[in-house]
């Protein structure tokens, strides 16, 4: 409550008045354009690559404008694009990651001469992560799954299996690392 003195009234006299949060009035996306330089920068600090920056940068805005009715707080719009962003860079450099390990980057790079040798060494690396990922157990398969190919995030992927986010986190932890060492190893015996 704010406390306004009433001009009409006694000088003393002072009136209770309910304050009016300022959020009535939505933001909109000519609010959130306003930061494309700050958006672009995160991303390209995040990728250090001006064309996966600007690739980002855009799905930024458009995961905004979809999520737009999220934003509780118009005066915290910009953290809110921000955190956006920065979630989203995130989450393309676990995919370049996991995109490496596979071996499927250099296989984009060199893809104008692509020949069979790679090819075909690429469809075994595959092979053997589907294969690494079939043999683990069904908790940690589950959670695997739901973060590598769901994209859920921790929080998502504890509240649809009714798990405590530090349960999920290690689980994944533990499936990645017995993924990665099947991997590696070759994949063991059938």
């Amino acid at each position: 409550m704010v406390m306004v003195r009433n001009p009409m009234a006694d000088p003393i006299t002072t009136l209770a008045i309910p304050k009016v949060e300022v959020s009535e009035q939505p933001v909109g996306m000519e609010t959130l354009l306003a930061y494309q330089d700050t958006v672009f920068l995160i991303c390209l600090g995040f990728t250090r690559h001006h064309w996966d920056a600007q690739e980002l940068a855009q799905e930024s805005y458009l995961q905004a404008r979809q999520r737009l009715h999220q934003l509780r707080q118009p005066e915290a719009a910009k953290a809110w694009l921000c955190r956006l962003t920065r979630n989203l860079c995130l989450d393309h450099l676990r995919a370049q990651k996991w995109r490496r390990f596979l071996g499927l980057e250099e296989v984009e790079e060199r893809s104008h001469d692509i020949n069979p040798a790679v090819l075909l060494e690429t469809q075994e690396r595959i092979h053997l992560v589907k294969r690494a990922i079939h043999r683990l157990p069904k908790k940690l398969r589950e959670v695997f799954i739901l973060r590598t190919y769901g994209e859920l995030s921790y929080d998502e992927i504890a509240r649809t299996l009714g798990l405590n986010l530090g349960t999920v986190m290690s689980r994944l932890s533990r499936a990645r690392t017995l993924v990665k060492k099947e991997v590696e190893e070759g994949g063991g015996h059938e």
